[in-house]
């Protein structure tokens, strides 16, 4: 009885630690964008003034033409949350649709229209 106990308790105490953010290493680095869609079509958007820098320290810089962003990221599962340094400090999420050394495919939704940006890394 006493074991089980101890069990149930570290059981607890183990699945109560784990990190609110999934480990992708395959992340870190710089990302340009070459393309973006809009419901499944080619969209009028300009996919090469996109580029993020995620950082090992989970930060990350965006940048869209002069629009510039600076916050902090985390990832769950196959969601992408970043939080904005600016006031209000609104979370965003995207669907990572696929994540490898050199693609990252995200999938978006504005105001329920679907999107899809297609990143490439570099250095």
């Amino acid at each position: 009885m006493k074991n089980s106990i101890y069990l149930l308790l570290l059981t607890t105490l183990f699945t109560a630690c784990k990190p609110d953010s999934d480990t992708r290493p395959e992340i870190i680095g710089r990302w340009r964008a070459i393309a973006w869609t809009v419901n499944g079509l080619p969209s009028e958007r300009d996919a090469a003034g996109v580029e993020f820098k995620f950082n090992s320290d989970n930060t990350y810089l965006a940048a869209y033409g002069a629009q510039q962003e600076a916050g902090v990221f985390r990832i769950k599962g196959d969601k992408l949350y970043t939080t904005s340094n600016a006031a209000g400090k609104i979370e965003k999420m995207v669907q990572i649709a696929r994540l490898d050394r050199d693609t990252m495919v995200l999938n978006m939704n504005r105001v329920g229209t679907p999107e899809a940006l297609v990143l490439i890394s570099y250095q």
